[in-house]
């Protein structure tokens, strides 16, 4: 038996001796120890050689009995490539976790804490699609519907209520806000300032403003454990906003026609764009807080959002030279918040050194002055 495996996995679809293989693996009982690895493996050879109908059947059966964790996901990746439509693409998509992988130790740990209690996560053959190739509308029934577990709504509905924003799609980000702010309480306060909004400006602003402040908030699907850090709290490896590389994440399957030619070339597009116009989040926030400053000075936001905004080149992933021209940009006008400089002023107002966006005083020239400078405002 060990030979056959070795015999699967090393061979090409091309190989002469792929059918006697094929057919030896399909004798193997469910039971034996060598059926999980034969199997994916012949499933593979057979997916690849073109006969995806007889994959896709193995693959169904396979499903069919008991098999470890581990190895239900590996099937369901291999079924999820082969997906015939949408529900399809939905069905085999969540995943059992079963250790937590760390790439600089080259090992796999096992689960603990919350994660051990976690009933499903997505993995990279999931999620790619869904940042790449599925339109902003499927995003929202998801968000709304029961086609998927439950415990990957919230995600859903919050990076589709940021991909909306950042589209200038103002019917499906209301849409959207609802569902955002019903399924993830801390962002209740920020969905309803943006549902109050009747100004299509002021609401692309608002939504801005939010995201300058709720460094969790990013528009594209996560795979596997995604960012543990509380929504609206940096976080201390950088994961905050999103950057080139995230909007582009996982590759794509092999096949995405699973959806109707329109639906994913709508899909396609929209990625497009937000590659585009919004590749690097702490830069279009930056942009679009400095903008606003600019048309808004009396705007009582303006402040907060312009400190915000250098937090966010410092803190922020996938910052670049542009960011650091934004760092500046921002900072100078936040210097002069109602005409009066840094060095007239004899407190500040500044965001808290714990960075969780708790308001405080602090003596004019301190090391938290200078780091944390919001606006120079007399106090007395």
């Amino acid at each position: 038996m060990p030979w056959l495996v070795a015999a699967l996995a090393s061979a090409s679809s091309g190989d002469t001796a792929v059918p006697e293989l094929i057919a030896a693996a399909r004798k193997i009982a469910p039971e034996a120890p060598a059926y999980a690895s034969a199997t994916i493996y012949g499933i593979r050879l057979e997916r690849e050689r073109g006969q995806v109908d007889a994959a896709r059947d193995w693959a169904d059966r396979a499903l069919a009995t008991k098999q470890l964790d581990s190895t239900v996901n590996l099937l369901r990746a291999e079924r999820l490539a082969m997906a015939r439509d949408w529900s399809e693409f939905l069905k085999f998509g969540p995943r059992k976790p079963v250790a937590v992988g760390y790439e600089e130790a080259g090992s796999d740990e096992p689960l603990e804490g919350d994660l051990e209690k976690r009933a499903a996560t997505l993995d990279d053959d999931f999620t790619g699609p869904m940042n790449t190739s599925v339109p902003l509308a499927l995003w929202d029934a998801l968000a709304a519907g029961d086609a998927l577990p439950r415990e990957f709504q919230p995600e859903i509905a919050q990076a589709g209520w940021v991909r909306a924003v950042l589209l200038d799609d103002r019917p499906a980000a209301r849409k959207l806000t609802a569902r955002a702010g019903e399924l993830n309480p801390p962002l209740a306060p920020a969905m309803r300032d943006y549902m109050a909004q009747t100004d299509p400006a002021a609401a692309q602003f608002t939504a801005v403003f939010w995201m300058l402040r709720m460094p969790g908030l990013v528009p594209d699907l996560r795979s596997g454990i995604g960012r543990s850090t509380k929504v609206d709290e940096i976080d201390n490896f950088r994961d905050n906003w999103w950057s080139n590389v995230e909007t582009k994440t996982a590759a794509k399957p092999t096949r995405t026609d699973f959806l109707p030619p329109e639906q994913r070339a709508e899909g396609e597009e929209q990625a497009a764009r937000l590659q585009k116009d919004a590749s690097s989040g702490v830069n279009y926030l930056c942009a679009a807080a400095i903008a606003w400053a600019k048309a808004h000075p009396q705007d009582p936001r303006v402040p907060e959002s312009l400190h915000l905004a250098v937090r966010a080149t410092r803190y922020g992933t996938g910052t670049d030279k542009e960011s650091s021209r934004y760092s500046k940009e921002a900072f100078d006008p936040a210097q002069k918040v109602s005409g009066l400089a840094v060095d007239q002023a004899d407190e500040i107002l500044v965001l808290s050194h714990d960075r969780k966006g708790a308001w405080e005083t602090a003596p004019a020239h301190s090391s938290i002055h200078r780091s944390l400078m919001v606006a120079a405002l007399k106090l007395h």
